[in-house]
């Protein structure tokens, strides 16, 4: 494909991969990876990242004695 319409489907993968494109959308996409190996190639890339980031970076609650603890810090300090 010519890199034009590489770069409309690119700019379209993080919607793909969160599944946030209508289906005629997808299907378009779909057949643009299919016969497009470089988009194939970046799609699996930025998938494994969203997944990794997702894995690494997942929010948690501060432990209760520690939110105390900041909380008494910043009354002190003001």
């Amino acid at each position: 494909m010519s890199k034009p319409d590489c770069t409309r489907f690119i700019d379209k993968f993080y919607s793909f991969i969160d599944d946030e494109l209508s289906a005629a959308e997808c299907a378009e996409i779909q057949g643009h990876l299919d016969s497009c190996p470089e988009c194939f190639e970046r799609l699996k890339l930025e998938s494994r990242f969203i997944s990794f980031f997702k894995e690494k970076c997942r929010c948690e609650a501060a432990p209760t004695h520690l939110a105390g603890s900041i909380k008494a810090a910043l009354e002190k300090s003001s």
